[in-house]
């Protein structure tokens, strides 16, 4: 499914890379539009708007979010098919046995249990080592690597959340089937 999607997923990319060189290549007359205009919000949206209408700039690549958006309904399917569906229980990939429990390539003889956390939420017990949702950390730090850079304030700052999603999605997948891990991976 994910050599499937790279097509779409390739496009992505190529669309946010050149949506970086355009708007580095307008990012001048936008800080003089925003000199000029800055004080009134509504003539310098105004102005944007026909500064990148003049020059061939979409403000948000519309290409850019499609894979995801392609991806969530297949994802949800392979939640409930990997974790509810009969046939494919007890399916073996590498050291796990089965893709729809957590892959604990070492079992803890006594869990952590994470039950101190200022958040109000269950007590999260780890009873073993799950080693598909850590390689999917750090295929997305890897695949984060290679996104375009951009010296825009505003998009460093998304860059700066993007690095911690690999993190909230290893968390929240390492108690999870190991073969949704496998497929993000």
């Amino acid at each position: 499914v994910r050599l499937l999607m790279f097509p779409i997923t390739r496009r992505s990319q190529v669309a946010m890379t050149r949506h970086t060189k355009n708007m580095k290549r307008v990012k001048p007359k936008l800080d003089a539009l925003k000199e000029k205009y800055g004080h009134d919000k509504n003539v310098f949206a105004q102005k944007q708007m026909e500064l990148m209408k003049e020059e061939k700039v979409q403000l948000v690549p519309v290409g850019g979010c499609l894979p995801m958006f392609l991806q969530i309904p297949i994802f949800f399917g392979l939640f409930s098919a990997i974790r509810f569906d009969y046939d494919l229980r007890h399916s073996a990939f590498l050291w796990c046995e089965d893709l729809s429990v957590p892959d604990r390539l070492i079992a803890l003889k006594e869990p952590f249990v994470f039950d101190d956390c200022c958040i109000p939420m269950p007590p999260i017990s780890i009873d073993g080592l799950n080693v598909f949702p850590l390689l999917m950390i750090a295929a997305m730090f890897v695949h984060q690597l290679g996104m375009p850079k951009s010296d825009d304030p505003q998009f460093a700052q998304q860059q700066q959340m993007m690095k911690f999603m690999p993190i909230f999605f290893g968390f929240l997948m390492y108690g999870y089937a190991a073969g949704l891990s496998l497929y993000w991976l």
